[in-house]
């Protein structure tokens, strides 16, 4: 097993946030000649410049009062064999200055780790960020190759 995640105990309304996915405005790219097929896809809103949408995936045990979303929409969530919820919420988050800087920063340790890695210009390319916040919730950034 390469990672297990261990739930922490659940936040007030039963609500724990399993991860979160971030991606930059900056990074959400069309890609030219894209053959997927669009049927059942729920598109997110594209977040204005300077900021990164959030991803946040969260189980909610039921039964156990109430969880006000500020600032987020939910988007999808289905339920689990043990009657608890798994819930996919939105939002957007405007990126400050350092915020910027360190995403540029990441950006150059990607490119450099990917030395012998050929066709980096492919603008498809995504580069994932794996850590957690200050909290210990899982993040997952999700970057392009520009």
């Amino acid at each position: 097993m390469l990672d297990q995640w261990l739930r922490p105990p659940a936040r007030l309304g039963g609500w724990t946030t399993s991860l979160t996915i971030w991606v930059p405005s900056e990074d959400l790219l069309d890609i030219a000649d894209d053959k997927q097929s669009l049927a059942g896809v729920d598109w997110i809103p594209e977040s204005p410049p300077d900021s990164a949408i959030g991803i946040h995936v969260g189980v909610a045990e039921p039964d156990r009062g109430f969880v006000t979303l500020r600032a987020a929409a939910p988007m999808d969530g289905f339920r689990l064999a043990d009657d608890r919820v798994v819930l996919v919420v939105a939002s957007v988050h405007r990126l400050a200055a350092n915020d910027r800087l360190w995403l540029a920063e990441q950006r150059i340790r990607v490119r450099a780790a990917a030395g012998s890695v050929t066709d980096q210009a492919n603008p498809s390319r995504r580069a994932a960020l794996f850590g957690s916040d200050s909290e210990g919730n899982r993040l997952v950034g999700d970057l392009s190759w520009r």
